[in-house]
């Protein structure tokens, strides 16, 4: 049997984009010096790892055909991102999504709290999931979670 086509194992297509080989391949020179690009990235794995924990936790309540909105925020562009990322306010986030989404469908508060508590361990730093951010977090979240260190590349 001959296989054809590709397998994606990243969450996104901007996964991809954000690869260090990706970024220094396309840039050329106008890349940032890589280790501190590296770095920028990581930070911003570290920035959005509560945030991925609850995303998932949202994400995995989700019954067929009844869709459930996993992320909230502003950032004044067209994808929302929030302006605090931290366990509180992801508590927070999950508590009002699930409120909305009661209304249609009976989900406990509780149930997705008890997903985001497994998933922090997953997603904070050690765990499997932040071990691969590139293949398991969002491509959008990291690339708002970079903003000031693309900026400080010189990069927009």
């Amino acid at each position: 049997m001959k296989l054809l086509g590709w397998f994606w194992e990243r969450k996104e297509i901007e996964n991809y984009l954000l690869d260090p080989d990706v970024v220094s391949r396309a840039l050329g020179s106008k890349a940032p010096p890589i280790e501190d690009y590296r770095a920028a990235l990581e930070e911003s794995a570290r920035a959005i790892a509560d945030y991925t924990a609850a995303r998932i936790s949202l994400s995995l309540t989700r019954q067929p055909l009844r869709p459930i909105k996993n992320c909230w925020g502003n950032t004044g562009g067209q994808h929302p991102f929030p302006n605090s990322l931290t366990e509180s306010d992801c508590r927070t986030g999950i508590a009002e999504i699930i409120c909305q989404y009661e209304q249609a469908r009976k989900i406990e508060v509780e149930d997705v709290l008890q997903n985001f508590e497994e998933l922090l361990v997953t997603c904070r730093v050690g765990g499997h999931r932040f071990e691969n951010f590139l293949t398991f977090f969002s491509g959008k979240d990291m690339f708002c979670a970079m903003r000031s260190a693309l900026r400080g590349f010189g990069l927009g």
